[in-house]
């Protein structure tokens, strides 16, 4: 997952160590399984530098290509998108 996210990983300055997936989703059809996730990617921030985020919000769409029979399928494509979350910045229960 890490690789996928690693722009937004990069713009923050934490060590990453937790991953949380908070919902899932499976639709089969003939022709492919598609599930999609959704979770966070937590970290802890590097207390020598400014803060800049220690929590990803990602979505991962995963598509297994069914290639004959009822269970037979590729190895998944992924497609993920993800951002640092700084809803704390605008949270005012928050500060």
């Amino acid at each position: 997952m890490a690789l996928y996210l690693d722009g937004e990983i990069a713009s923050t300055n934490a060590y990453f160590d937790e991953l949380y997936i908070e919902e899932y989703d499976f639709k089969p059809s003939d022709d492919a399984l598609v599930a999609t996730l959704t979770g966070s990617l937590n970290g802890e921030n590097d207390q020598d530098r400014a803060f800049h985020g220690d929590k990803i919000v990602f979505t991962t769409v995963m598509t297994f290509e069914r290639v004959a029979g009822r269970i037979a399928y590729m190895e998944p494509e992924l497609e993920t998108d993800g951002k640092v979350d700084d809803s704390m910045y605008y949270d005012e229960d928050f500060a």
